[in-house]
């Protein structure tokens, strides 16, 4: 018997198991980054993605416009920042608040007279409890950004909202 055929059943084995070993990483992977980082169960190899409600969908940013006063006023998400918001609400950081604000501070500093901060703060729905399935918003993280005008009429910030 040649030295090939041999070798043959012990490489059909270790190619057979690496199949399941990867899968196996992929699993432990997705899992601790859920756990740890707050990854949606639905995104990193999906694995628990139908035993929750917490999907990107189910996931929602809250954009606030905070003037020098101090008076905070909702934003719309501005238009090419929604990949950014797709990506916080998939894995809330703080850094990726902040990219989101710094985002939309950019898109907004054309438009805006007056200087301020954006906040985004990243929300997220979960159980009140296993017995009670009323689902309840709960913040995972926030990040701010400056707000700064570059409309060459920027009023006084007294004059500002």
């Amino acid at each position: 018997m040649s030295r090939t055929q041999r070798s043959w059943p012990s490489r059909a084995r270790l190619l057979a198991g690496v199949a399941p070993l990867a899968l196996a990483l992929v699993a432990c992977a997705q899992m601790v980054t859920a756990l740890v980082y707050d990854l949606s169960p639905w995104k990193g190899g999906g694995f628990g993605m139908f035993s929750t409600v917490d999907s990107p969908a189910a996931r929602f940013v809250r954009l606030e416009l905070v003037t020098p006063s101090g008076r905070a006023s909702p934003l719309q998400l501005p238009e090419g920042t929604e990949a950014y918001a797709l990506a916080a609400r998939s894995l809330p950081t703080r850094a990726r608040a902040v990219q989101l604000s710094r985002a939309t501070a950019r898109a907004l500093a054309r438009e805006s007279p007056c200087p301020g901060l954006v906040r985004a703060e990243i929300w997220r729905y979960r159980l009140e409890s296993e017995d009670d399935p009323l689902l309840v918003p709960e913040r995972v993280t926030t990040g701010v950004a400056a707000l700064r005008a570059t409309n060459a009429n920027t009023p006084a910030p007294e004059r500002c909202p």
